[in-house]
């Protein structure tokens, strides 16, 4: 990984924090890389310094992941937290959800929960879909 012009003096050089930080960094600032088109220019200035993201985020907890709350917007510590894998699946762009009722489920949760396949789940959810049935609500966030 690259300094991007800051000398490291944290002493926390290849932890699980700062592959994390090194990573989202890379992600947000070089241009070569091939996700600069989706997240390019996402990095707020303040945590361009590694001290300054450890500061506001805390040291990465073990089975966790950085993850943006809002995914329309950038990385900053009022959009940002250590998140589980599966709380990630279910804040992406993609994510479908049901309302079941009264209930509002993940379609990867609603698979996970009944222990069906992720081609299943997906199956059910464009007949839902394509039948339109007004008991079960699906979206898009």
């Amino acid at each position: 990984g690259s300094n991007y012009g800051y000398k490291p003096v944290h002493g926390m050089t290849k932890t699980p924090t700062w592959v994390t930080w090194d990573s989202m960094v890379y992600r947000c600032t070089k241009k070569g890389n091939r996700q600069y088109s989706t997240y390019g220019g996402m990095l707020c200035e303040e945590w361009k310094d590694f001290k300054n993201f450890l500061r506001d985020m805390g040291e990465r907890p073990h089975g966790k992941t950085l993850d943006r709350i809002n995914v329309y917007k950038g990385y900053s510590k009022e959009n940002c937290r250590w998140a589980t894998p599966r709380e990630q699946q279910n804040n992406k762009t993609n994510t479908r959800y049901l309302l079941i009722n009264e209930n509002v489920i993940s379609l990867m949760d609603l698979a996970r929960e009944f222990e069906i396949k992720k081609s299943a789940a997906q199956y059910f959810y464009s007949v839902l879909k394509k039948i339109g049935d007004n008991k079960v609500q699906i979206w898009n966030f």
